[in-house]
């Protein structure tokens, strides 16, 4: 693993993304269908064409951005821990991700800052959104770490942190190593293909 001291949004950040896969297509990744192929053909025209794929960033996602410097010290102050903040960390050509934060050597932290309503009922059930497990395991896989720390943080409620941790899972890892694998051969190819029949 190579770390990428980058600010992450910034067009250098983006440009070390744009061609590798991500947390982002964790889900894609282990299932390796579809969403696969449509994710290794955005990664393949990126490698064709330098140009960035557009971001879109809803309010939502930019109050979450806002609030992550706060979530993160929150969390630091709760539990002890040095949180070291990373700009990219790269696997290898095709994979990579931008954990919110290393703890010691074993940890990450993912910080989500979600609305009221979807705030509380992580809360109140406990649950973790199937993408958002999907993403820790792929960052764990990425960073070898053994833990993921689950952080929602939302300023708006008396106690605005909620923590619980996640381990790696080995079975589910396993099937995101076999889908990099594919998604890898999938860029190749698509690469190959088009220089075949138009270079």
């Amino acid at each position: 693993m190579i770390i990428h001291e980058v600010k992450q949004g910034s067009f250098e950040w983006l440009n070390l993304r744009a061609g590798r896969f991500t947390a982002t297509d964790a889900q894609a990744v282990a299932e390796a269908k579809k969403g696969l192929e449509t994710a290794a053909l955005t990664k393949a025209a990126y490698w064709l064409t330098g140009n960035l794929p557009d971001v879109v960033e809803t309010k939502a996602m930019q109050e979450g951005h806002m609030r992550e410097p706060q979530a993160r010290a929150a969390y630091a102050e709760y539990t002890g821990h040095k949180v070291q903040t990373v700009g990219f960390a790269e696997l290898d050509e095709y994979a990579g991700c931008s954990p919110d934060g290393l703890v010691g050597e074993d940890g990450l932290i993912e910080i989500k800052c979600k609305q009221d309503k979807a705030h509380l009922y992580t809360v109140l059930t406990g649950k973790i959104d199937p993408a958002h497990m999907a993403q820790m395991q792929f960052q764990m896989l990425i960073c070898g770490r053994k833990w993921c720390d689950y952080v929602c943080f939302n300023p708006m409620f008396k106690n605005p942190l909620y923590l619980k941790r996640v381990t790696a899972d080995t079975e589910y890892q396993a099937r995101l190593a076999d889908g990099l694998a594919k998604g890898r051969e999938l860029i190749q190819n698509y690469i190959s293909k088009y220089k075949e029949a138009y270079l």
